[in-house]
């Protein structure tokens, strides 16, 4: 059994059939059905994840978008993988990216008839 965490924030959303999960620093959404979904909550909740043939594709395919990875402060952590509070960067971002802060220099409003401000 693995524990694995979120890389960046995750989102998730209901649709008619499935579920859109989306992570913005990463730019990347995906459709999932309920039990990828109950996988992503088991990595939300810091559960230990058994890699079985159901949930083995879904790992490696999160793992592959840089959406989770395993956590190795956690007992019984995957051994080679990052080390403790380290980011893993966007794929084909420069490493520094995620971590650079964020200084505006300027913000744009886009007003419609419909705007409350």
């Amino acid at each position: 059994m693995t524990r694995y965490r979120f890389t960046t924030e995750v989102f998730s959303l209901p649709r008619e059939s499935g579920h859109l999960v989306y992570a913005p620093l990463l730019q990347t959404s995906l459709v999932v059905n309920d039990a990828a979904l109950g996988l992503l909550a088991d990595v939300a909740a810091e559960r230990d994840v058994t890699r079985d043939a159901r949930s083995d594709g879904v790992l490696e395919l999160l793992e592959q978008l840089s959406l989770i990875t395993a956590d190795t402060t956690a007992e019984g952590g995957a051994a080679g993988t990052q080390p403790a509070g380290a980011q893993p960067a966007a794929a084909g971002a420069a490493p520094d990216v995620l971590s650079a802060p964020v200084t505006p220099t300027a913000a744009t409003l886009f007003l419609t008839t419909a705007c409350n401000l």
